[in-house]
């Protein structure tokens, strides 16, 4: 019997208890097959609440599967720990959209899941202060829409446009995000001819991936290559968010704790930082 197959049949046994359990299957050499395999049979993980799959090398399509395997209502994951998975930011970006409409995962764990030196020349590549106006954009309205929410209206953030040429933003009585179309058309080439521009478009869509994971209370991204102006960014998005409690963060490093009030992170420390 193969690895997956006899993982396939423990979760099915698990699949028929009727009280909650924790499965730590941490390094245990899984493949992304196998997360698809599982995904297949969703209601395998009916009576997990807690599943520690760190430290296997699951990549992008393990990071795809268990993304739609979260977003199904049959999955009641409250825990989910996927350090060292090999997922890059693919697949760090697949979850985070997956959990949108999902009510259950408080906690996420996804440190350790790109390449750090990749994501470090790309944040600070020669074509970087083009990059940079869309980071500040992204955080510029996230900032706006909290500041709506306070007073009861509801912004979404804005659209970027993936030919670059021009940006949508929703209206506000208080702010108006202003965009130098000039500028942008004149590093147009630059974007365009940029080795890692798939990287870079996925970055741009995490604030508003973070935003919209509503339910999460604590989420990891350390050691994945993210700059303080971005972890920031990524912050200012967490806080815009409609979730319970006053939003933290913890930035140490290359520690990146995203949390609420009254949830340690690090399991060890309450948050430092309060929005």
């Amino acid at each position: 019997m193969s690895l997956q197959d006899g993982m396939l049949k423990l979760m099915q046994s698990l699949s028929t208890e009727s009280q909650e359990l924790k499965l730590d299957v941490s390094s245990c050499g899984l493949t992304p097959d196998c997360i698809v395999r599982l995904n297949a049979e969703v209601s395998v993980f009916n009576s997990i609440v807690e599943l520690d799959l760190g430290g296997n090398h699951l990549k992008q399509e393990g990071g795809r599967a268990l993304a739609a395997a979260v977003s199904n209502p049959q999955c009641c994951f409250r825990v989910l720990l996927l350090q060292k998975c090999q997922l890059g930011l693919l697949g760090i970006l697949s979850i985070l959209k997956g959990l949108s409409d999902n009510y259950y995962l408080e906690e996420l764990n996804v440190a350790e899941n790109a390449d750090q030196d990749e994501i470090h020349a790309l944040l600070h590549d020669p074509c970087s202060n083009v990059f940079q106006t869309d980071i500040n954009l992204l955080e510029h309205t996230s900032e706006v829409s909290a500041a709506n929410a306070k007073e009861g209206c509801q912004e979404d953030l804005c659209t970027v446009n993936t030919d670059y040429n021009q940006l949508e933003a929703p209206d506000s009585e208080d702010e108006q995000v202003e965009v130098d179309v000039t500028e942008r058309a004149t590093n147009q080439s630059c974007i365009k001819n940029h080795s890692n521009l798939e990287e870079y478009e996925y970055i741009q869509e995490l604030p508003a991936a973070i935003q919209m994971a509503k339910n999460l209370q604590l989420l990891d991204l350390s050691y994945n290559g993210f700059t303080k102006q971005l972890a920031e960014s990524l912050y200012a998005a967490w806080g815009s968010s409609s979730r319970s409690g006053s939003s933290r963060g913890h930035f140490e490093g290359n520690t990146i704790h995203l949390s609420v009030e009254g949830v340690k992170c690090c399991h060890l420390k309450p948050c430092c930082r309060r929005i």
